[in-house]
């Protein structure tokens, strides 16, 4: 789709969708000197700070979308709090009430002739200032509509910008410094596991393997000294014993399958690997960081050996899944629940840390007696 239509699309969204966001910050804010006064300790100051906290969260997430930005940090506390609060429960809300009233006038306009004659085509107002009591007049009515829908796609993209910009501004973040920082470190990163990944692959794995093959060829010539030759052949096990653990890095480090493949067709070799039945579902994913690409993989990888060594599971589930700015990972088996983070060091632990790293987000879902769902979203902000 064109990038014009995108961005009016998410703009508009944007704008009208703040509705609950403006409506929400005037209960909190309604609700915030009651707090102060009681102490952040009770129960009332937990569940605002919480709240709070979810809130600015769901906007870093909205306004990440208008502005292709990726924004991440501590929560807000104190006057940002409440000046954040203030902007959405004032400027926030009146520009969402319009964009609410262009969208809704405009579809009442656009679909006049079609319910008109359900009233009994008696004289109506389908919009304020405009009476209608006869069919050539009702038969104008939807260009009123239009003209509603080209201010609103004209107004969404200045005004969702520009209300983005200042809401991220009242939370503390910088939308320039935001695009330098964790976008550019995605690229950046990528681009250096390659990096990595061609200096083992091409560099130390080939002096490794040249070393092997150099001590064989000397262990050949020592036809009648015993004893040195059983002191090379140790020499060349533990030669290969680092060759292995040196590939098992650069596994770790990048998977080569993944720069053969992609994403999607690593996806779908793990699945056909699985010691369960696993059915891939991949949608088209464009064009994806290798640092998210990667992540990704290890999110699927860890599931499906979860699944296999520890849910009892008959079946999994793979899908993939992007919208603009986001990849979804999503992983479910049928086995029997219970399955949890766990402490430092376990797997879904190692997993959420990896996607935090990126500013995205890890869900898990599993109820006794199954199934298990987790859920993962990366920024994928091309």
């Amino acid at each position: 789709m064109p990038d014009w239509f995108l961005g009016t699309t998410r703009a508009t969204a944007y704008v009208a969708g703040n509705i609950f966001v403006a409506l929400a910050a005037f209960v909190m804010l309604a609700a915030l000197p009651v707090a102060v006064l009681v102490g952040r300790k009770t129960r009332l100051g937990v569940w605002l700070f919480e709240c709070s906290h979810s809130l600015t969260l769901w906007e870093r997430r909205r306004a990440g979308i208008v502005l292709r930005r990726i924004f991440s940090g501590k929560p807000v506390t104190g006057g940002r709090l409440a000046a954040w609060l203030g902007l959405e429960a004032s400027v926030g809300l009146i520009c969402s009430l319009i964009a609410g009233y262009l969208l809704l006038g405009g579809l009442n306009a656009l679909t006049f002739p079609a319910w008109w004659p359900l009233t009994g085509m008696e004289a109506t107002r389908p919009l304020p200032g405009v009476r209608i009591t006869t069919w050539p007049q009702a038969l104008l009515v939807p260009l009123l509509g239009v003209a509603y829908a080209i201010i609103l796609l004209a107004g969404a993209r200045p005004a969702g910008r520009l209300l983005s910009t200042l809401s991220v501004g009242r939370l503390g973040l910088d939308p320039d410094a935001a695009e330098a920082g964790d976008t550019s470190q995605v690229r950046v990163h990528g681009a250096e596991l390659r990096r990595i990944e061609r200096a083992l692959h091409d560099g130390t794995q080939a002096r490794i393997v040249n070393a092997n093959v150099q001590l064989g060829i000397a262990q050949l010539s020592l036809t009648d000294r015993v004893e040195e030759r059983d002191r090379i052949q140790a020499a060349r096990a533990e030669l290969m014993a680092a060759l292995a653990e040196l590939r098992g890095v650069v596994d770790a480090v990048l998977p080569p399958i993944l720069s053969e493949r992609g994403l999607a067709g690593a996806v779908r070799a793990l699945g056909s690997r699985c010691a369960l039945p696993c059915e891939v579902h991949v949608e088209p994913l464009g064009v994806v960081s290798p640092a998210i690409e990667s992540a990704g993989y290890f999110v699927v990888a860890e599931c499906l050996t979860n699944a296999v060594r520890h849910a009892d599971a008959t079946g999994t589930w793979v899908q993939l899944t992007r919208d603009p700015d986001r990849l979804y990972v999503q992983v479910i088996d049928d086995g029997l629940g219970g399955a949890h983070e766990g402490v430092e060091g376990g797997g879904l632990y190692g997993l959420r840390r990896r996607t935090e790293a990126f500013a995205g987000s890890m869900s898990i879902s599993s109820p006794s007696g199954g199934p298990t769902s987790v859920l993962v979203e990366l920024p994928c902000v091309s």
